[in-house]
């Protein structure tokens, strides 16, 4: 984020993949691990919008990567984020945290790590459907993630972008109309009261 205030061309400006580096100590079941960026596209930052260096802590709040015994149940989550500079300008993202079994030098535990998005619009529905699309998708997985970040325009208020893949159901990106109000297509439970719902439109909006 850069103080730059017109509408990207693309939708999502960043993609990475967030975990604990492979070096150190063997872990052990119960540990937190220190995380960092292991992967992100594009590797340059974009000129109005600057990759932020603190990332890996907004995708990690309770301070880094869980280890857990390879015969625990463990569950998938997704969580959204949003960052401001000091302009003021924000920045939305969300984040997948899936576990993986690591089984180097014979000592197998399962390790907690990230996929996240970033982008200068609250797009969440998005998010959602392209983080868990690419968890599961099968062929090609780099390309999928070239495609939505680099080709998939922003949509004008009021429209809506469809973004096929071969392999997964279509799904949709789309912003509310200038005289509507903001978007809010995060899951909602149904016994949330509308006062909640209405803080939630303040602080997303």
């Amino acid at each position: 984020m850069d103080g730059g205030h017109s509408a990207p061309e693309n939708a999502v400006r960043y993609f990475a993949v967030i975990g604990a580096h492979d070096e150190g100590a063997l872990p052990e079941a119960g540990d937190c691990l220190p995380v960092q960026v292991l992967q992100r596209y594009p590797q340059k930052d974009h000129k109005d919008v600057r990759f932020p260096p603190a990332l890996a802590s907004f995708c990690f709040p309770r301070g880094g990567a869980q280890v857990a015994a390879p015969q625990k149940e463990v569950e998938e989550t997704l969580h959204g984020f949003v960052l401001t500079n000091e302009a003021g300008d924000r920045c939305f993202g969300a984040a997948l945290h899936i576990w993986c079994f690591d089984s180097s030098r014979s000592h197998l535990v399962q390790r907690d790590g990230a996929l996240a998005v970033l982008s200068t619009q609250p797009l969440w529905g998005a998010f959602r459907a392209f983080l868990y699309s690419l968890r599961y998708s099968g062929n090609s997985p780099e390309r999928f993630v070239v495609s939505f970040v680099s080709e998939t325009p922003l949509p004008p208020p009021g429209f809506q972008v469809i973004v096929p893949w071969p392999e997964i159901p279509a799904f949709a990106l789309q912003r509310p109309a200038p005289n509507q109000l903001p978007l809010l297509d995060l899951p909602v439970r149904r016994n949330v009261g509308h006062e909640a719902i209405l803080a939630m439109l303040v602080l997303l909006g």
